[in-house]
């Protein structure tokens, strides 16, 4: 089977095991604007780019224009450090003021200005401002499976994520997520095998490729603005 096709079987995987779950009244509380695992920084393999960017494509111009606008926000914020350290020609600081101190009203205005930069920065790119994300027919297999109670190998998860423990397998889960009672076994998505499929399918992807690099969810958005604009 092509890799694409068949990594978009295994995300209606996902999806029917989250459908099951909810239908066995597991106390999932996922759902339109819940954005609490959104507020992440997120790079995919080649596979899983490779179906966000036909995602972005598909985007409307009003759509595509806001996530850039958010692109540039968070673009700004990474470099205000940067910005705020550098030295003119005489080895004097740019941002002298002649003034040593703001007047409150001003740096109060700066203060906000910094929140909401910040605030754009930890947001994923995809989020939109209503709390839905913009491409969310094909998000990633963490973003699909983020609500779910998921088994990782003992090992591997650190120890105060694990909610619960099942013979050798780490349970965690949303902590939104089943709080009245807690998931059932068969609620259960074993996140380790997910990974190792998703990492055979992207080596089959990627062919003589890299199958180890990671992109970037905001230079995909870029580079769907850059097509656009060829376009």
């Amino acid at each position: 089977m092509d890799p694409i096709d068949a990594y978009r079987a295994l995300r209606r995987r996902v999806d029917e095991h989250e459908a099951a779950a909810v239908g066995r009244g597991a106390d999932l509380r996922c759902g339109a604007g819940c954005e609490a695992c959104c507020h992440v920084s997120l790079a995919v393999s080649p596979l899983e780019a490779a179906e966000l960017a036909a995602a972005l494509r598909a985007l409307d111009e009003a759509a595509l224009a806001e996530l850039v606008a958010r692109l540039e926000r968070s673009s700004t914020v990474e470099h205000v450090g940067e910005d705020e350290g550098s030295v003119d020609g005489d080895g004097n600081g740019d941002d002298e003021r002649e003034d040593d101190e703001l007047e409150d009203d001003e740096l109060e205005d700066d203060e906000l200005e910094d929140d909401e930069l910040e605030d754009d920065d930890v947001r994923c790119v995809m989020l939109g401002d209503d709390g839905r994300c913009a491409v969310y027919a094909a998000r990633p297999l963490v973003c699909r499976s983020q609500g779910l109670p998921l088994a990782y190998p003992n090992d591997v998860v650190p120890i105060e994520a694990v909610r619960a423990r099942a013979g050798d397998k780490a349970l965690v889960w949303c902590p939104l997520n089943f709080t009245t009672r807690p998931p059932t076994g068969p609620d259960l998505l074993d996140a380790g095998r997910l990974d190792e499929a998703l990492a055979l399918l992207n080596r089959a992807y990627v062919g003589d490729g890299d199958p180890l690099v990671r992109i970037d969810l905001r230079d995909l958005v870029a580079a769907a603005a850059r097509e656009r604009t060829v376009r």
